[in-house]
């Protein structure tokens, strides 16, 4: 239990260690955008044009 604790709070402080960088946040967003998130911000929605 209490070695599950540690290393929840070990993953918390990381986490606002690397928020606090930055260039985490370009990437987070090339991440987001990599898995094909709704939340990356340069997908669109509109359709692209049909080459027909």
């Amino acid at each position: 239990m209490q070695s599950s604790v540690f290393f929840i709070s070990l993953l918390l402080i990381a986490t606002l260690l690397l928020a606090s960088v930055p260039a985490a946040e370009s990437t987070l967003i090339l991440l987001l955008c990599a898995l094909q998130s709704p939340l990356c911000p340069f997908t669109t929605t509109t359709a692209a044009p049909s080459s027909s």
